[in-house]
């Protein structure tokens, strides 16, 4: 069963669409990140649980040849999480849920003492 994702997980993007417009070598690109989920009250120490629609870090896609920012609430989502278990009323992000859209994955490292289910 898939371990739980938190405020702070990595999603791993779609290279083909996402890392044109990040900065060229030597600098680094700014990681996407599970930045602010729905809801704040069921946490793992003090570090919320993501749910269905928390959003990521802004970031730049480039879908027709140009630059766009990527910003929630126009994508930059996490995706459809647990049929089964819900957090503030929201259904529960795992570890490789979709996010931003079809292009990402939630990668972790996810709150690894707790797993969810469906």
């Amino acid at each position: 069963m898939p371990v739980a994702a938190i405020q702070g997980d990595v999603i791993l993007t779609n290279p083909a669409t996402h890392s044109p417009c990040d900065p060229p070598p030597p600098a680094s690109p700014i990681p996407v990140v599970i930045l602010l989920p729905l809801q704040i009250k069921v946490v793992f120490g003090v570090i919320p649980f993501a749910v269905t629609g928390s959003a990521l870090t802004p970031h730049t896609f480039e879908p027709n040849s140009s630059c766009v920012p990527h910003v929630a609430p126009l994508g930059c989502l996490t995706g459809p999480g647990s049929t089964k278990v819900t957090m503030g009323g929201f259904p529960a992000n795992r570890l490789l849920d979709l996010a931003d859209g079809p292009d990402g994955t939630i990668t972790g490292p996810g709150a690894i003492k707790v797993i969810i289910g469906g």
